[in-house]
């Protein structure tokens, strides 16, 4: 336990990670405010319309009943099936109608069209909330998670990293790992370094969420269902309401959002920790897992339709790209869960690779 004690405290007092967690903070908030810049009207006034108080301005008042009443049928024609054949015309037109991928993307859209009419048969589709095109909140929400994890990912991999090379960067291998007991260290280092991640993941997701808090009122608005008209965004080629798998209110999607983010911060310690054991050096694994990142993320543009391609979307790169589209329909290939499951894959990947190195590491040293 003092050996732990001792390497969180070479993290926590670092004078590089901390000064990037500032930077990253201040960085956060500058472009945070900056999207926070409404085309209409302030977010105070707006939001008084939108809740009703006797207060609001009647400018306010008028554009947002507008609004309402324009969006208040989007329910009634909406049929995924039609946007799945849109989607498919659109991103895969050579995909053969009687092949495995086309059919398991019909069906994900089939479960999609029964969300919708469950949608349009409750109370889902209403709620209040800042109208979607002009305000965008959904968007700048995902926004904020999307940047909060790279930095928090990147926060986790130098800390991981500079933990497990401090020996080797400082001199003192023979002298450490003369002995299994010592190797064993190692495993210490990588406790600390997840414990680093976390704790620097909190402080890089809660200061610019408090930002947005105290700029952006959302009392009352947190249990607006996602799927509802109001929060609908255009994007390049379709208008038409974030259809989430299940009922899921804004809160529930953030906070859903945030475990998953979580759970991808832990994975890249788990990913950075296996990598340096086989490498041995973290400069050489903090390259290559750039390079891998980056792969990922466009690997899925190499692939053509069909298991593979599915399989090649899953991996921590993609769902970071796709930050704010969590538990949303987004892509034909994707169904209910698919996030979850994703995580749940790499983080049995990364334990295994981080155990099956750390065992390597201890048996045989340097």
């Amino acid at each position: 336990m003092k050996i732990f004690r001792h390497e969180l405290k070479k993290l926590l007092l670092c004078p590089f990670l901390l000064g990037l967690l500032l930077v990253f903070a201040a960085f956060d908030i500058f472009m945070l405010l900056d999207d926070l810049s409404p085309k209409y009207s302030g977010y105070r006034e707006i939001y008084a319309a939108i809740v009703g108080e006797e207060s609001a301005e009647d400018g306010a008042k008028e554009y947002y009943k507008g609004f309402y009443d324009e969006l208040s049928a989007l329910y009634d024609g909406l049929d995924m099936n039609e946007i799945f054949k849109q989607k498919m015309a659109l991103y895969f037109p050579t995909v053969p109608e009687d092949s495995d991928y086309f059919r398991r993307a019909e069906n994900n859209y089939a479960k999609l069209q029964t969300r919708v009419e469950n949608i349009r048969n409750s109370d889902e589709a209403g709620g209040d909330f800042y109208p979607g095109p002009a305000y965008k909140i959904h968007r700048k929400l995902g926004g904020l998670l999307s940047r909060s994890l790279l930095e928090s990912m990147l926060v986790a991999a130098l800390g991981v990293l500079y933990l497990m090379d401090y020996e080797r960067v400082n001199a003192a291998e023979g002298l450490i790992y003369a002995t299994k007991c010592g190797r064993g260290v190692q495993l210490k280092k990588i406790l600390a370094g997840a414990v680093f991640s976390v704790l620097s993941s909190a402080v890089l997701f809660v200061i610019p969420l408090a930002a947005f808090a105290c700029t952006v009122p959302m009392k009352g608005l947190w249990h607006t269902s996602v799927s509802a008209f109001t929060l609908t965004e255009p994007t390049s080629f379709f208008t038409y309401p974030f259809v989430t798998w299940f009922k899921l209110s804004v809160l529930g999607q953030l906070l859903l959002s945030l475990g998953l983010c979580e759970m991808l911060i832990l994975i890249t310690a788990a990913v950075c920790a296996g990598t340096y054991f086989f490498l041995r050096n973290s400069y050489f694994a903090m390259l290559g897992l750039g390079v891998a990142f980056l792969g990922a993320m466009l690997l899925p543009y190499a692939v053509p339709a069909g298991v593979w391609h599915t399989v090649s979307l899953m991996t921590p790169a993609i769902l970071f790209d796709s930050t704010g589209m969590w538990f949303i329909e987004f892509d034909p290939a994707r169904g209910p869960w698919f996030e979850a499951a994703t995580a749940a894959v790499w983080a049995v990947i990364s334990a295994c690779a981080m155990l099956t190195g750390w065992k390597e590491f201890k048996r045989k040293g340097m």
